[in-house]
């Protein structure tokens, strides 16, 4: 969409950090990212990572990989 502005909500460091970078080397200039959690209630939760695959990251252990970690 021409013109629009991109709001992107990234709890993971990891991700956060290659969402960052490819937005840089893209030189996507519409793109505002936040490196915070974004829910609709206020509540703590544990998020479940892979480091292999950081873009997979959920508040429930969806994986039955064995470098699942929290």
């Amino acid at each position: 969409l021409t013109g629009a502005k991109i709001y992107v909500f990234e709890p993971m460091p990891e991700t956060f950090s290659k969402l960052k970078r490819n937005s840089e080397l893209n030189k996507l200039d519409n793109i505002s990212l936040v490196n915070i959690p974004l829910s609709n209630k206020i509540q703590n939760l544990t998020f479940f990572y892979s480091p292999s695959a950081t873009g997979a990251s959920s508040s429930v252990n969806i994986s039955e990989e064995n470098d699942i970690k929290k």
